[in-house]
C-alpha cells in the first residue's frame, strides 16, 4: 500500500518493565504505511531501562511519541490515562511486547470506508514465543476484498475472548460512553469492556486476516503466578458478562466448566480445547 499520514488515529501504549521488547514494539508503529498522529505511552512504574528508551525512541521518531511516567497506577488506570490523552477520533491500543504488521492500520482505515457504522475493528493475530520476531519480509496480506469482515456478535463472546487487544482500534467517543477500562479489574480488563460495548449495541467487526502479532512470554504470565485467583477472576468476569448481555441460561455453566479447565496442565488443557471449541459451535447453531 501507498504510504500516508493519518492525522486522525492516535496510538496508545501502557508498559512496565518492557524493556526486552519495547522497542520492537514502538517500531512497528513508527513504521507503519499509513502512519499515525502520536504515540502515548503511560510507563506504570518501570524500575528498568524501559524509559530511557523510550525517551531515545522518541528523539528519532517522525512520528510524536508522548511519553507520561507514573509511580505505578495499575495497568487499568494506566489505559484510561493513555486513550484520554490522545487527540484523534480513532484510538488504537498495542501492548508493549506485541508487534503490528506495517499494513495493519492502512487496512483497519479501509476497512472503515467499507463498513462506516463500525466503532471497533479488530484484526486475527499470530503468536510469537519468546524474544522471537517476524519474518524479516513479512508474509504478503492480500487485498482486503479477499478477507473477510465479521461482524463480531454477544455469543461469540461466550466461548472465548475473540478480539486480541492489541489488534483494537476503535472511536475515541465509544471508550469515553462507556467509561473506558474497569480500574477496578486486575485481570480480563480487555474482555471487560468489549462486553460494555456489546451491550451498547456497538458495531465491533474483524478483519479475517493476521494483521497482530502476540507475543508469548514467561515474563508477562502474572496469572500464572496464582493460577487459582487468575482462573476465579476470569470466571466472575465472564459471569458478569453473560448477566450483562442477558444470555441464555445454557451459556451459565461454561465460565465455571472453564474455570476448573483452567486447573488442568496446559498439555491437557491444549487437547481439549480443540474438541470443545467444535462442540459449541454446533451448540451456537
Amino acid at each position: 500500500m501507498k504510504k500516508c499520514n493519518n492525522n486522525d488515529v492516535s496510538v496508545y501504549m501502557t508498559v512496565k518493565n518492557g524493556e526486552k521488547f519495547i522497542e520492537q514494539s514502538l517500531y512497528s508503529v513508527t513504521r507503519q504505511t499509513c502512519k499515525p498522529r502520536e504515540i502515548v505511552v503511560i510507563d506504570d512504574g518501570s524500575t528498568d531501562g524501559t524509559v530511557r528508551i523510550i525517551k531515545q525512541l522518541a528523539q528519532k521518531s517522525s512520528i510524536s511519541i508522548k511519553l507520561i511516567e507514573t509511580t505505578g497506577v495499575g495497568r487499568a488506570k494506566a489505559l484510561n490515562m493513555a486513550w484520554k490523552a490522545c487527540s484523534s477520533t480513532w484510538v488504537a491500543n498495542i501492548d508493549a511486547d506485541d508487534i503490528w504488521h506495517p499494513e495493519k492500520l492502512c487496512y483497519q482505515l479501509k476497512a472503515i470506508k467499507m463498513s462506516p457504522m463500525t466503532d471497533l475493528i479488530s484484526t486475527k493475530s499470530n503468536f510469537l514465543k519468546g524474544r522471537s520476531k517476524p519474518a524479516t519480509t513479512y508474509d504478503e496480506i492480500e487485498e482486503l476484498s479477499k478477507h473477510q469482515l465479521t461482524k463480531l456478535s454477544a455469543e461469540d463472546f461466550f466461548f472465548r475472548n475473540q478480539i486480541n487487544h492489541s489488534s483494537v482500534l476503535i472511536r475515541r467517543c465509544r471508550l469515553k460512553e462507556v467509561g473506558g477500562y474497569n480500574e477496578n479489574r486486575v485481570s480480563q480488563i480487555d474482555l471487560d469492556l468489549w462486553y460494555r460495548l456489546l451491550a451498547k449495541g456497538y458495531c465491533l467487526i474483524r478483519i479475517d486476516a493476521p494483521l497482530t502479532f502476540k507475543r508469548i512470554h514467561a515474563e508477562q504470565s502474572f496469572e500464572a503466578k496464582n493460577r487459582i485467583a487468575y482462573c476465579f477472576r476470569s470466571m466472575s468476569c465472564e459471569l458478569q458478562g453473560l448477566r450483562l448481555l442477558k444470555a441464555n441460561l445454557y451459556w451459565y455453566p461454561l465460565p465455571i466448566l472453564k474455570f476448573f479447565f483452567g486447573l488442568l496442565p496446559v498439555n491437557y488443557r491444549s487437547h481439549i480445547r480443540s474438541t470443545a471449541f467444535q462442540f459449541f459451535k454446533l451448540l451456537k447453531k
